[in-house]
C-alpha cells in the first residue's frame, strides 16, 4: 500500500515529499545533496496487518516531523499547501479495492479468541469470549485505517466522514467505483462494435465526467482530472435524480441539439443495461425514458429553419471554382479543394474521407475497365453497413493518385492521404475530420455567406451524391438501383426483406463501377462536371 515499505523484516512508513518542496526539505534536514525526496520511520512491527493499523498515526507523526524541520528553517510547512496522497479520489479507490481483495481472500475460519471483560446492566462483572477469523481481523484493520484517516482529514477542516463512508463502502463491497465497471464493459464492448462507435462511447463518457464533476465536486477540473473523478465515484451513489440533470446540462451548458443529446445518452444507457445484466447493480435502468421527447423537441426547434439540402449547381460552381489557396485566406486550401470533389463523387462521409490511408486505396491495374476505389473500414464506419468499397470516377482519380504518391514517399507503411487532417480531441472521439470540419464551415460561410448556415454543410455533398444516383436512374442509368445506392452510401436496406435477407451484400465491382459512371454521366449537370 502507498506509504508502506518493508526493510529487512520490519515495516516502515514512508512519506514522499512533493518535488517542488524537496529542496526546502533538503536544506531543513541538512542533507549533503541539498535535496530530500522522502522521510521514513519504523513502525516497529513485522506483521503487515499491524503495520496497516499503525500507518495512519505514523503518517501524521512523520508529517509533523517534516513540518517542524521546515518551520525551524524558515520554510512554509507542508500542511498549508499539501494534501496526503491517500486523500485523493484515485488513491482512495485503489487502496479500498486492494483492501476489499485482501478481506475477501482472507479465511473465514475462526482461529483466534479473546476474552473481553464487560459489565452487566446491574453492575456485575461479566466476561465474554470473542472468536475472530483472519477476515474479521482484516476488516478491523481496514476500518482502523479509514477511521484514522477520517480523523486526520477532520483536523485539516476537510470532510473526513465522507472519506470514511466512501472508503469503507468500497472495501466492504457495498459500493463499486464506476471506473472498475467501465473497464470491464469496455473490453466486452470492443468485441461487439467498431472503433467509430467506441469513439462515440468515449465522447459520451467524457461529457458525463464533466457533468459529474460539476455537480458533485463543484470544481473546475480538466478533462483528465474529471475522468479520474468520475471513475472514483460509486455507481450506487449516482442517483436517478442526479442523472436526470445530464440531458438539460448538455443542452444548456454545451448548447447541444436534442439529437446530439440523445446520442450522448445512448452509450450510457447501454452501459447501465450491462451493469444490470451482469448483476453489478440492480435495476431499473435510470436512463430509460431519458431521451423521450428529444426528437419532438428537435423537430419543434427546426420549425421555421430552412431544411438542410443539396447544394445547387450555382453553389457548387462557386465552391469548386474559388481559389482555395488565394492570398492564403484558408489554411486548408488544397484539402478543401480535394475533399469537396471526393465527397461529391463518392458520397462518403467527412470523417471517412479525412481518414483515408494508403491501404484504403484500391488499385486495379490489370484492366482499363475497372475503376480505382477507396474502402471504408470498420475503424471509421458508423454501422456495419458503412463498411464498404466505393469506385473512384476518372474525373477525381488524379486527386487520389496525387495524394497516394505523396503518402507513399513518406516513411511508414500506411500513411494518411490527408496528413493535414490531424486527430481531434479525445473527448470528441479523436476524429480526423474534427479540425477540417471547422475549416470547411468558415470556408462555406466566406463563399456562400452566413445565410447558408442551417441549409448547407459538408454532409450536403452526400445529399448531392444520393440525389444524383436517383436522377441518373430516372434517366436510364440502370446500375443506379436503390440497393446499389444503399451499398455505396453505406445505408441499411431497411424495409426490403429481399435485400436484407436474400440478396448478396456484394453485387460485384463492375456493377458498382457502372453505377458511379452512370451517376456522374447523367446525374450531374455538365456545368458541375466542367469544374471538377
Amino acid at each position: 500500500m502507498t506509504g508502506l515499505r518493508r526493510i529487512g523484516q520490519t515495516w516502515y512508513i514512508r512519506v514522499q515529499i512533493p518535488k517542488d518542496r524537496q529542496a526546502d526539505a533538503g536544506r531543513a534536514f541538512g542533507t549533503r545533496s541539498g535535496i530530500k525526496e522522502d522521510h521514513q520511520k519504523t513502525l516497529e512491527t513485522r506483521d503487515r496487518l499491524e503495520a496497516i493499523k499503525r500507518r495512519p498515526m505514523a503518517l501524521l507523526s512523520v508529517t509533523h516531523e517534516i513540518n517542524t524541520k521546515l518551520k525551524a528553517a524558515g520554510f512554509v510547512p507542508l500542511d498549508e499547501d499539501w494534501t496526503p496522497q491517500w486523500a485523493n479520489d484515485a488513491t482512495l479507490v485503489t487502496e479500498a479495492l486492494s483492501a476489499r481483495k485482501e478481506i475477501l481472500s482472507a479465511s473465514t475460519t475462526q482461529d483466534q479468541s479473546e476474552r473481553i471483560q464487560t459489565v452487566t446492566p446491574s453492575g456485575a462483572a461479566h466476561s465474554i469470549v470473542l472468536h475472530t477469523s483472519p477476515r474479521d481481523r482484516a476488516k478491523d484493520a481496514m476500518l482502523d485505517v479509514a477511521s484514522d484517516r477520517a480523523s486526520a482529514l477532520n483536523e485539516r477542516g476537510e470532510n473526513g466522514s465522507a472519506y470514511y463512508r466512501k472508503f469503507t463502502a468500497i472495501a466492504e463491497g457495498s459500493a463499486t467505483p464506476i471506473g472498475v465497471l467501465m473497464d470491464r464493459w469496455s473490453k466486452e464492448r470492443a468485441l461487439d462494435v467498431g472503433p467509430a462507435m467506441l469513439a462515440i462511447d468515449r465522447a459520451s463518457f467524457n461529457h458525463f465526467a464533466g457533468f459529474i464533476t460539476s455537480a458533485l465536486a463543484q470544481t473546475n477540473y480538466n478533462s483528465e482530472q474529471a475522468m479520474l473523478y468520475l471513475r472514483s465515484q460509486p455507481i450506487e451513489e449516482l442517483s436517478p435524480s442526479l442523472l436526470g440533470q445530464f440531458a438539460p446540462w448538455l443542452a444548456q451548458e454545451h448548447s447541444l441539439t436534442a439529437k446530439t443529446v440523445a446520442a450522448r445518452i445512448s452509450p450510457l444507457k447501454v452501459f447501465w443495461d450491462w451493469t444490470i445484466r451482469t448483476h453489478a447493480i440492480t435495476g431499473p435502468n435510470p436512463w430509460i425514458g431519458a431521451t423521450t421527447g428529444l426528437k419532438k423537441r428537435d423537430k419543434r426547434a427546426s420549425k421555421g429553419r430552412p431544411a438542410l439540402d443539396c447544394y445547387t449547381d450555382a453553389e457548387l460552381v462557386k465552391l469548386l471554382t474559388v481559389d482555395t489557396d488565394g492570398q492564403h485566406k484558408w489554411a486548408w486550401g488544397q484539402a478543401l479543394s480535394d475533399l469537396m470533389r471526393l465527397a461529391l463523387f463518392t458520397g462518403a462521409r467527412q470523417n471517412e474521407l479525412c481518414s483515408l490511408t494508403v491501404s484504403r486505396v484500391l488499385i486495379y491495374d490489370n484492366t482499363e475497365e475497372l475503376l480505382w476505389g477507396i474502402q471504408v473500414t470498420e475503424e471509421e464506419a458508423k454501422t456495419d453497413a458503412g463498411i464498404r468499397k466505393i469506385p473512384i470516377h476518372p474525373l477525381i482519380k488524379p486527386i487520389i493518385a496525387r495524394r497516394l504518391h505523396k503518402a507513399k514517399a513518406l516513411p511508414g507503411d500506411d500513411n494518411p492521404l490527408f496528413p493535414e487532417c490531424k486527430p481531434g480531441p479525445l473527448q470528441n472521439g479523436s476524429k480526423r475530420s474534427h479540425y477540417f470540419s471547422q475549416a470547411f464551415t468558415k470556408f462555406r460561410r466566406d463563399v456562400l455567406g452566413a445565410g447558408s448556415d442551417n441549409r448547407r454543410n459538408f454532409h450536403s455533398f452526400r445529399r448531392n451524391f444520393i440525389t444524383a444516383m436517383e436522377v441518373a436512374l430516372g434517366k436510364g442509368a440502370t446500375a443506379c438501383t436503390p440497393l446499389v445506392r444503399h451499398h455505396l452510401a453505406g445505408h441499411e436496406a431497411s424495409g426490403d426483406i429481399g435485400a436484407q435477407v436474400y440478396i448478396s451484400d456484394n453485387l460485384g465491382w463492375p456493377i458498382y463501377s457502372a453505377a458511379i459512371l452512370g451517376m456522374v454521366e447523367t446525374g450531374y449537370s455538365d456545368t458541375v462536371k466542367a469544374v471538377i
